[in-house]
Formats: structure tokens, C-alpha cells, sequence
């Protein structure tokens, strides 16, 4: 079932395609899916990404778990927007889109021909952003009309919902212009050294809340001894380290150095003796206050890499309710317009 009879099946749904309802891929991305080996989904594989709404709320098929945004999600390199696809089935999917960068694109899911494909974002169960982007499928203003319908009609529909097109689709057309609405900005991915600094960052703030938490223990008189005698022997080191260097200091005639640093060391051995558990708990408290501010210089520095992530903008958007009444309102002229994507053989 190769080019031929995409063709041909094209043909015979004609009216579907072009009233909207059906999409059908692009002639270009038929052949870069078989040439680059695009995925295509087995039925467990699918099932991990399929989703169906049921009273009002998206659940995972597996499970039922019912998904509450789309936070985890990325699509074409935006933060929490998912990729979708709707199967001739209305089989709802789910998904990372990476750019194809593992091989997986909306077709992987529904091949050829699919009732809506694109971004979604979804809010506390909601679906509030509709986005018209799949260089697969190139949905146009009458599928997004549709899916926009779907959508509302299974009520996981936002009150102020948005759809939001790559392009202005009504420019071209001689009508009246929609109005269109606030744009919608968002956060693109980190890239991988980014990634790397927020990891290591983390790792670090997981080290230092482990000895805070060490530090926070009650004081023992046998952890004041046993901290006292590592000072004590710490202390004695030096001062043997410091009178190794009498026969060299004289020798340089540096005798004035090697006495300022035995008298440092000799004070600090004095001061390692008089460790008590008041002064224990003195140095618990500045070690404490060094690693809480350790911990957060890492948080600031996380904050600073994820607030400098590059934000772009959706600018070509409208308010979900008002698209679907103008569309409505104009469906006849918008439809004599359309031009399905798969009949331009240069997509």
C-alpha cells in the first residue's frame, strides 16, 4: 500500500478532505516518512499514548488516570504543549514531538489520514489551547473548526479556550477579518548544557540538604568529644607541619614567618581544646547558615537558566468560542477557499 494507493484513497474521500473533516499527509512527508523510516505504532505502543474523555475528563487508556495538564509535555520544542493526533477512529493520541529527532511524528500514529492533528494545551483538565501546527497533516481553518467542535462537544473544552494558527489563514481570503485575540507566549526547551547545569545544580542542593539535615540532629556530648578531637588532631598536624620548617625558615632567613605561623597554629590547637558544647553549637549554626546559603545561590541559579529559556509567541490566535461562531457564519465562503494540503504538490 504505497504511493499509488494513498492516491487513489485520497480521491475517494474527496468530500471529507475537503470540507475539513479529514486530513490526509502531505505528498512531500509521505515520502520523507518511508525514505527516513518514520515510526509507525503497534497497538500496545499506541495504547500507551492514547487518551479518551469520559465525562467531562481526559484519562490515559491505560489506567484511566486522568490527565490534568499537559506540563510534562513539549511539542516542537514548546514547553507543556503536547503534539495530538484524532485516528479516522476518534482515537485521541498524545505525545512528545521531538522534532522527528527519534522518528516519531503524527503519522507514526494514524498513517495516512487523520481527523485532526496539531498542539494542544490542556489546564486543569481542560483543553485550552487548540494550536494548527503539523507539517505532516498542514490542518487548515475548517479542521481546526472541526476539532474545535469535537472537543466542546465531549465538554473538555475551556470557557476561553484558544486556537491559534502557525499563519494567519484568513489574510488571503476576501471577507471580513476575525478578530483576533492576546497572543499566546511560551517557554521553548532548554538546550543540553542548559539541561546539564540544572542537573548538577539539583544534584548538589540534594547533597547539601543531606548535611543540613545532619546538622539539624540534637547535640550529644559524645558528637562535641568527637568533634573536639578531630580539631585537636587536625590542629596538631599543623603545628607539626609548621616546626618541620624551622631548620628552612632559619636556613631563608625567614625565621619571622615560620614564628607567625606557629603561633597560628599553636592558637588554633588552643582554641581546638576548648571546644565546648556552647561553642559546638556556634559552629553548627554559621555551618548551617553557609549551607543554606549554598543551597540557595544553586536555586538562584536554576531560577536564572529556566527565566532565560527563550520565550516565543503564538501570535495568530482567537478566542476559541468567537472562531467557531465566525466560521459558522462564513463556513460557505471559507470552504470554497480551501485548498487541502494534499493537493499542493509542492507540501
Amino acid at each position: 500500500m504505497g504511493k499509488e494507493f494513498f492516491i487513489k484513497a485520497a480521491r475517494a474521500l474527496k468530500g471529507p478532505i475537503e470540507d475539513g473533516q479529514l486530513l490526509a499527509i502531505t505528498r512531500g512527508n509521505l515520502r520523507s516518512d518511508i525514505a527516513q523510516g518514520t515510526k509507525r505504532f503497534a497497538a500496545m505502543d499506541l495504547l500507551q499514548c492514547e487518551y479518551v474523555i469520559d465525562s467531562g475528563q481526559i484519562k490515559s487508556s491505560i489506567g484511566g488516570k486522568i490527565l490534568e495538564s499537559t506540563t510534562t509535555f513539549s511539542a516542537h520544542d514548546k514547553v507543556a504543549i503536547a503534539a495530538f493526533v484524532i485516528s479516522v477512529q476518534s482515537k485521541i493520541y498524545l505525545f512528545n514531538h521531538l522534532n522527528k529527532t527519534d522518528l516519531v511524528a503524527h503519522s507514526s500514529f494514524v498513517g495516512k489520514f487523520a481527523k485532526g492533528a496539531g498542539e494542544i494545551m490542556i489546564v486543569g483538565g481542560k483543553v485550552k489551547l487548540i494550536h494548527a501546527h503539523s507539517g505532516h497533516f498542514r490542518p487548515g481553518v475548517l479542521n481546526i473548526f472541526h476539532v474545535v467542535k469535537h472537543f466542546r462537544d465531549l465538554g473538555v473544552l475551556a470557557v476561553d479556550a484558544k486556537v491559534g494558527f502557525v499563519t494567519d489563514p484568513f489574510i488571503s481570503i476576501e471577507m471580513p477579518q476575525p478578530t483576533k485575540t492576546d497572543s499566546v507566549q511560551f517557554s521553548c526547551l532548554l538546550g543540553e548544557q542548559e539541561q546539564q547545569a540544572i542537573l548538577q545544580n539539583e544534584q548538589e542542593i540534594t547533597q547539601l540538604q543531606l548535611e543540613l539535615e545532619k546538622l539539624r540532629q540534637p547535640i550529644s556530648e559524645t558528637a562535641v568529644s568527637e568533634y573536639r578531637a578531630q580539631k585537636l588532631l587536625e590542629a596538631s598536624k599543623e603545628l607539626e607541619d609548621v616546626e618541620g620548617t624551622k631548620d628552612l625558615c632559619i636556613m631563608l632567613e625567614m625565621l619571622s614567618d615560620y614564628e607567625s605561623q606557629k603561633k597560628s597554629a599553636e592558637e588554633n590547637k588552643r582554641l581546638a581544646n576548648e571546644i565546648n558544647i556552647e561553642k559546638y553549637r556556634e559552629m553548627i549554626v554559621k555551618e548551617m547558615k553557609k549551607i543554606s546559603n549554598r543551597i540557595e545561590d544553586a536555586l538562584s541559579l536554576i531560577d536564572d537558566i529556566k527565566s532565560t529559556m527563550t520565550r516565543q509567541t503564538i501570535s495568530v490566535i482567537y478566542s476559541a468560542i468567537y472562531f467557531t461562531d465566525f466560521v459558522t457564519t462564513h463556513y460557505e465562503k471559507l470552504k470554497a477557499s480551501h485548498v487541502p494540503a494534499v493537493y499542493d504538490n509542492a507540501l
